[in-house]
């Protein structure tokens, strides 16, 4: 791309990519290995950039709370206002933005496929929605943001050595556990699946 010639945003169907690679892999099991530039911003599994949206809504409300001069609401309320209303917008970034990113991870996890996802990008992702299926399939994630923006060498380094031994790696995806408990034990409660509940 010249100097002179727009910058190009680069559209990620991510999601899809995600339910493709796993319905491949379904019949026997295995690991899918996603290298990502960005968020899925296009088509299913769509992510929009919520860390913005919550910036905004919490200026927002600083700026509604430092105008009410009237004298109504004191300084003490005001700020408990504000921390509550962080809180709440921040505690929803934790979880992820859509179900369809819980329920590939548990029809993954039913399945024995395990989604590592590496992330080699500067801009936001919304790492708790691609996060979760990384997690409860056993897979990993690799963020590679601010060594990215502050030493390229060493973030292409990095992630070349990770993916190296990401692949190359052996895994077992499958097992099964056996208790053996003397004649006075019994077992009371069994959990199948820690998916659900």
């Amino acid at each position: 791309m010249g100097a002179d010639s727009p910058a190009v945003s680069a559209k990620r169907a991510l999601g899809v990519a995600l339910q493709c690679a796993t319905k491949v892999v379904n019949n026997v099991g295995g690991r899918v290995v996603v290298v990502t530039s960005g968020d899925a911003n296009l088509g299913l599994g769509f992510l929009t950039d919520r860390e913005k949206v919550a910036v905004e809504r919490l200026t927002q409300a600083r700026a509604r709370l430092q105008a009410d001069k009237s004298g109504t609401v004191n300084q003490k309320e005001r700020e408990r206002s504000m921390l509550q209303s962080a809180d709440k917008e921040w505690s929803k970034l934790r979880e992820p933005q859509l179900d369809m990113y819980k329920e590939l991870a548990v029809n993954c996890a039913s399945k024995q496929v395990s989604v590592t996802l590496f992330a080699y990008c500067g801009d936001y992702v919304d790492l708790s929605s691609l996060g979760y299926v990384c997690q409860y399939t056993g897979g990993d994630l690799y963020h590679y943001s601010s060594i990215l923006k502050n030493r390229p060498r060493t973030a292409e380094y990095q992630l070349e050595q990770e993916l190296h031994r990401e692949l190359t790696r052996p895994i077992a995806l499958e097992a099964v556990l056996r208790f053996r408990a003397s004649g006075g034990l019994k077992v009371q409660k069994i959990i199948e699946d820690l998916l659900h509940e």
